[in-house]
């Protein structure tokens, strides 16, 4: 069984008593040594402190100088930005301003314009940290590396100004050797020191180390890394190199540079050693037996302790990979093994410490980045955003709430919803108690009292839930009412004006259409008017040319009745007509108004064709499709063609049916046909390639097919010309009630009617056919003047043909006159507006009735006779 360690030392000091003298020796040593390293190191720390305190002076007096420099520049600016770029930067205090280079930097631009190394004339400095930071004092650029030559550079830049102003910047380069040198650093013969400076990047800055081979960039040892920690202090350890060295460091901040002062640890013990030694050849002779076996028994049973203790050292450094060797089975031994065991398991627990630690920064910094995100997007939110926690307690705020409160949004979190919103929180409270309470979405108007303005604010609360399903805060999302108010107002604000513009370029358009149609009508009436002029001796042809005046007369009374329609003032009326009639009085309208070039020709219509809708408007439409074929025809020869017969539309969907099947009218021409910027844009509304004010373009075509519950289709178009088809659903046949026959003028009657209207043309015509009728008339221009007829023959009168709308006293007044005296007089009231437009002055009145301008002469007969017999008035 091995012996332990405490038997054998103690066998080892009884048989080596003698030895007590090597170990007084010894002990004079470490003490000796411990002793020399405290005093070498004070020693470097005083160095340090002065080499430190000698830099930074030196760094003053260099800013100093710059300073100088840059104010003596002021004074001669103008001279020296006049000189060349090839002539060096001429310095006044070249001789004491120990720099590499000086620059002349123009502000603003960056640009080098003069510099004592005419190779950087001309690069820019807008990127440099200086450049940034000196405009408006000197500024000092720590130790940084030049983008230029890649080696460490430290720069002081100051203002040059020229009234009050800064014009340029003078930036010196300082040479770091200078800077070495002046920290004065001195050789000591008897214990050789090193010192060098390293930047926050632990890379070496002292000149003689920069960039010489076999130097690292990235250096580190005890001495580095507590410095760029930003501590100071000495001690014992292995440098950069991993040579064993005394060494004092510290930081300096006026250069963001940590200064190292060394000295090999062998040459700082140097005088323990040799202390050591004197003591041993004096003791040599009487006890070199004993130190012998004293250093034997020391190093063999020591060795394993030291090994332990080493790796401690290094394990206590972070080094836990290293291992100590097991060499005996003794304490010793047991101690190496089981401080292996205990590496490893630090080892382990590091590596996973390493671990969390890093996924738990991570996470931080996820966390910090979202809610960073979240706090941009809510404050670039227009409506008011809130949450609080279940205590009440503020958790997120967004601008918003500074309109409210005047609290500011970063302040908010952390404080009570009473103290953010004051008087506004007991509003919101019994929404977030309910919400809380329904577990729901809770979403009322409410009245806050805002810093700038009390109003309606639309709120909605509702939970935060946590996965399992618990609450943990109160959301509020609150909307100002006052502002969507005013916002809504301002946009209906512009639809108006855009529809008022839209409106009156609309009614400039219809204005043109329908001049140009009416041109139509003239030309027509005009024309048959001479023609039968010049036929009064052949009354065949006159009364052919008199029909065609009345089928113009009532298309111009159809266009006026829809003019009326799309100012309001009359209603579209659809009935079961035939297409024929439409066609018939079309036809000789188009005829009268087109190009003798073109030839129209309208196809064989044998059988009925009836289809629902209102007369004027299918009229509209034809006129508009014929007339356009016409004009396209131009000044050549060529056939515009109405074909009607039966089909269906192309774009039918499968699913639509038509009980009496489809009309088809189709038009078509030889012209030129339809160019295709024309075609891309022809039923645009307001589009029309006529002259201004001609025609109501096919956006209103096709805008009436479709009320008419139709299709309008280009079927073809193309230098042989174009065809338009307009499908119309049919109608079945209507069935006729036998009508009476109109009184004529061989129906003779009696009586007197009086005839109260404006127009003189209209009194004409009226008084005419009363007159052929066989009654007496009489006639007022004006209201005043038909009440005042009224009264004269109020015994004689039968019947009033009144209008309503005249200058002065109007019709209605004038009826309310008569019936004041006569309730039961037969009154016909004529207008060119709509019927219902027309009596809604009157109110009910069962012994009037309407007639609608214009009128034809068996109309007016009709009426006239219903009310002389008295017969019951349908309103």
């Amino acid at each position: 069984m091995p012996q332990t360690i405490t038997a054998r030392l103690s066998a080892a000091v009884f048989a080596l008593s003698f030895g007590v003298a090597a170990v007084g020796a010894w002990t004079s040593y470490r003490t000796a040594s411990s002793a020399l390293r405290e005093r070498v190191q004070a020693q470097l720390d005083a160095d340090a402190s002065e080499e430190t305190q000698r830099a930074s002076e030196w760094l003053a007096r260099q800013r100093a100088l710059v300073e100088l420099e840059a104010a003596e520049l002021t004074t001669r600016l103008d001279s020296t930005l006049a000189r060349t770029d090839s002539v060096p930067l001429r310095l006044t205090l070249a001789s004491v301003l120990e720099t590499e280079e000086v620059q002349l930097i123009l502000v603003p631009g960056g640009r080098v314009a003069h510099s004592t190394d005419r190779a950087q004339v001309g690069r820019y400095a807008v990127d440099e940290e200086f450049y940034q930071f000196a405009r408006d004092s000197t500024y000092t650029q720590k130790i940084y590396l030049s983008a230029t030559s890649g080696r460490p550079r430290l720069t002081i830049a100051a203002p040059v100004r020229r009234a009050g102003s800064t014009v340029a910047l003078l930036a010196a380069h300082l040479d770091l050797t200078r800077m070495e040198a002046a920290g004065g650093h001195q050789a000591n013969a008897r214990l050789p020191t090193d010192a060098y400076f390293v930047n926050r990047f632990a890379a070496f800055v002292s000149a003689q180390r920069f960039g010489r081979e076999g130097v690292r960039r990235g250096v580190h040892s005890l001495a580095i890394d507590s410095a760029l920690a930003g501590g100071r202090g000495a001690g014992l350890y292995t440098d950069y190199a991993g040579r064993a060295v005394l060494g004092a460091w510290r930081w300096i901040p006026e250069l963001e540079l940590a200064l190292v002062v060394e000295t090999p640890q062998e040459a700082a013990l140097a005088p323990a050693r040799l202390l050591l030694s004197q003591t041993l050849i004096i003791g040599l002779f009487a006890t070199v037996l004993l130190a012998l076996g004293v250093t034997t028994i020391a190093r063999r049973f020591t060795s394993p302790v030291l090994k332990v203790a080493d790796a401690a050292s290094k394990v206590a450094a972070g080094n836990f990979g290293v291992r100590t060797p097991v060499e005996s089975g003794d304490e010793v031994g047991r101690l190496a093994s089981a401080f292996n065991i205990m590496t490893e398991r630090l080892e382990t627990l590091y590596g996973r410490l390493e671990s969390q630690v890093d996924a738990t920064q991570r996470a931080l910094v996820a966390a910090q980045t979202n809610r960073a995100l979240l706090q941009d997007v809510v404050n670039n939110s227009s409506t008011l955003v809130l949450v609080v926690d279940l205590n009440d307690t503020v958790l997120l705020a967004n601008d918003r709430v500074a309109t409210v409160s005047g609290v500011p949004a970063n302040a908010a979190p952390g404080q009570r919803l009473t103290d953010v919103l004051g008087a506004s929180a007991r509003t919101l409270s019994p929404l977030i108690e309910r919400s809380r309470r329904e577990h729901s979405v809770v979403e009322q108007e409410v009245m806050l009292d805002a810093t700038s303005h009390a109003g309606g604010w639309q709120v909605v609360a509702f939970p935060l839930l946590r996965e399992n399903g618990v609450p943990y805060a109160t959301g509020l999302i609150g909307t100002d009412l006052t502002e969507r108010a005013r916002a809504e107002a301002e946009r209906r604000a512009r639809d108006a004006s855009v529809q008022q513009v839209q409106k009156l370029e609309s009614l400039g358009v219809m204005a043109g259409g329908i001049a140009h149609d009416f041109n139509n009508i003239l030309g027509a009436i005009i024309g048959n008017t001479e023609l039968a002029r010049e036929s009064l001796n052949r009354p065949d042809d006159v009364s052919v040319s008199l029909d065609r005046i009345a089928a113009a007369s009532r298309r111009a009374a159809e266009l006026t009745r829809q003019m009326l329609a799309y100012a309001g003032r009359a209603s579209l009326r659809r009935e079961v007509v035939d297409a024929r009639d439409v066609i018939a009085d079309i036809i000789p309208i188009v005829r009268a108004s087109q190009s003798k070039k073109a030839t129209l020709v309208a196809d064989e219509m044998p059988e009925p064709l009836w289809v629902d809708l209102d007369p004027a408007q299918l009229s509209q439409v034809l006129l508009n499709l014929l007339t356009n074929a016409a004009e396209a025809i131009r000044d050549q020869p060529g056939t515009v063609r109405l074909h009607v017969g039966r089909g269906a539309p192309s774009t039918l969907h499968g699913g639509e049916s038509c009980t009496h099947g489809w009309l088809q009218i189709t038009v078509e021409d030889t012209g030129a046909g339809i160019v295709e910027s024309v075609r891309a844009r022809m039923f645009d509304p307001f589009f029309t390639t006529k002259a201004s004010g001609r025609g109501l373009g096919l956006s209103a075509v096709r805008g009436i097919v479709k009320s008419l519950d139709g299709v309008l289709e280009l079927t073809r178009t193309g230098p042989d010309g174009t065809r338009f088809d307009i499908y119309l659903r049919r109608a079945p046949s209507p069935d006729y009630d036998v009508l009476p026959l109109a009184t004529t003028a061989a129906n003779v009657v009696t009586g007197t009617v009086l005839i109260v209207d404006d127009e003189a043309p209209i009194r004409e015509v009226a008084a005419r056919v009363a007159r052929r009728m066989g009654l007496q008339v009489v006639e007022a221009e004006d209201g005043a003047r038909g009440v005042a007829q009224f009264r004269t023959h109020a015994h004689d009168v039968s019947v009033v043909l009144l209008d309503l709308t005249m200058p002065g006293m109007g019709g209605a007044e004038v009826l309310a006159e008569l019936r004041s005296t006569h309730p039961q007089l037969p009154v016909i009231i004529v207008s060119g507006y709509d019927r219902d437009d027309a009596l809604a002055e009157i109110g009910e009145d069962a012994a009037t009735r309407f007639l609608a301008k214009p009128f034809d002469a068996t109309t007016l007969r009709r009426y006239i006779s219903d009310g002389l017999q008295e017969r019951p008035i349908a309103r």
